[in-house]
């Protein structure tokens, strides 16, 4: 997704702590300071009030554009609270990578993902943060040093043109991948034209099977601001299929993102067997505008089939 603001009407407001430079209390404290009091929940709610989101750590709800101005906040300016949508947080939570890992971004700016990558990071280990526009990696640049992300390396380049045999990519184990798309989730105006969807999701299947090359690499996150098939469910479907083959220490499953969120993806019916058809829909994880209260969203979990599977976890994201 290519930034966090969205014309789509009636959308609350979101408000990402950065722990990473301030605490709850403190956000709390300063936010009153503004002239906003924090609400039990929803109901109790007023113009001038927010309250914690029910799912997402960190996350701060307010009222919709026009009943609320949170850009104006002077935490948003210091970088100490970050304007981003719900949905969009959901790709760093749904990788989870622990303090101390190597994480590749491979398609960072503007930076709200990278920023909270490195968040959850606790500012330990690398991220490795992909942009091919010069312009807006040095946008990527400036905001994460606004935000204190120190372990952000902002690099000038395609991630496609990143070499997995690299020692330099020796020590990655994660990958978050945001890649251009339709934004059909999120804008009054999408990319409708087939040949340019088929041309996304082309450059969306690349970087997958791409990531998939690293050789040490045991987790991936596919995420767009799409609602079509072709370019979420259609894509995880021919990326298991394009690598089925390989040897287990190459092969790459799917497994449930975010497994207690409600809404999961759609059992589409251009996938070639019944038995994909239901793994795809099991696994990934879908948002709905306005249904869900943020904007239309699609997340997807690989992870190396050698590799030891995590703990399990009934958490939702907490």
């Amino acid at each position: 997704m290519q930034g966090e603001d969205t014309r789509l009407p009636g959308l609350p407001r979101y408000v990402r702590i950065n722990t990473l430079k301030l605490g709850a209390k403190a956000a709390d404290r300063a936010l009153l300071e503004s002239g906003y009091r924090r609400a039990a929940d929803a109901a109790d709610a007023g113009k001038r009030s927010y309250h914690c989101d029910e799912d997402v750590p960190d996350l701060l709800v307010f009222k919709p554009k026009g009943k609320s101005d949170i850009s104006r906040l002077p935490l948003v300016a210091t970088g100490e609270v970050v304007v981003q949508q719900k949905a969009s947080c959901f790709p760093a939570l749904a990788l989870a990578p622990p303090p101390g890992a190597v994480v590749i971004d491979g398609c960072a700016a503007p930076g709200n993902k990278t920023s909270h990558l490195a968040m959850l990071m606790e500012n330990r280990g690398r991220v490795l943060a992909f942009d091919m526009n010069e312009r807006r990696c040095a946008l990527l640049r400036e905001r994460m040093a606004l935000k204190g992300a120190s372990i952000v390396s902002a690099r000038h380049a395609s991630f496609l043109s990143a070499a997995p045999a690299d020692p330099e990519y020796a020590g990655v184990t994660h990958v978050l991948l945001d890649p251009s798309c339709s934004s059909s989730g999120m804008s009054l105006d999408p990319i409708t034209e087939p040949a340019a969807l088929a041309e996304l999701a082309s450059n969306q299947r690349a970087l997958l099977l791409h990531a998939m090359a690293f050789p040490g690499v045991t987790a991936i996150v596919y995420s767009t601001c799409s609602v079509n098939e072709a370019e979420n469910e259609m894509v995880v479907a021919a990326v298991l299929q394009a690598q089925a083959d390989a040897p287990p220490e190459r092969r790459f499953r799917l497994v449930p993102a975010l497994p207690a969120w409600h809404r999961r993806g759609h059992r589409c019916a251009a996938i070639s067997g019944a038995a994909r058809r239901e793994e795809v829909a099991a696994c990934c994880v879908r948002t709905l505008y306005p249904d869900d209260g943020t904007i239309g969203f699609f997340v997807a979990r690989f992870e190396r089939e050698a590799a030891a599977p995590p703990p399990p976890s009934d958490a939702l994201l907490h």
